[in-house]
């Protein structure tokens, strides 16, 4: 279940997400690959920082192309509601992000992840 969200920041045009679950607990983060970049990325870490001692980097999805903020935020969004429902479902983080990430190869939005593949 998505347990928060974090506002988007104007500044940073960055989004945020928790998410706990059955089997995992889970924090997204999207924002732009530099301050000047067009280019963003979500990384999804396993753990909360807001709950869990534990919190580390999992994966990046990287988008392809320079995409609109609104559109980025469209993508972070979705990502979370279906890693939220996987989760909710008893798959594990990793399964729950594989069938997310080969979801978004089938349609050319993200980099390939050679980890997930």
């Amino acid at each position: 279940m998505i347990v928060s969200k974090l506002s988007p920041s104007r500044f940073l045009k960055s989004a945020g997400t928790s998410i706990h679950s059955k089997r995992f607990n889970c924090f997204l983060s999207t924002a732009k690959r530099g301050l000047l970049s067009r280019q963003y990325s979500t990384v999804v870490f396993w753990g909360d920082p807001a709950a869990d001692k534990s919190f580390r980097s999992f994966v990046e999805f990287t988008y392809l192309g320079p995409l609109e903020t609104s559109t980025t935020l469209v993508l972070h969004n979705a990502i979370a509601e279906q890693i939220a429902d996987l989760g909710e479902q008893g798959f594990d983080l990793y399964d729950a992000v594989r069938g997310v990430y080969f979801g978004l190869r089938s349609r050319e939005i993200v980099r390939p992840i050679p980890q997930l593949d």
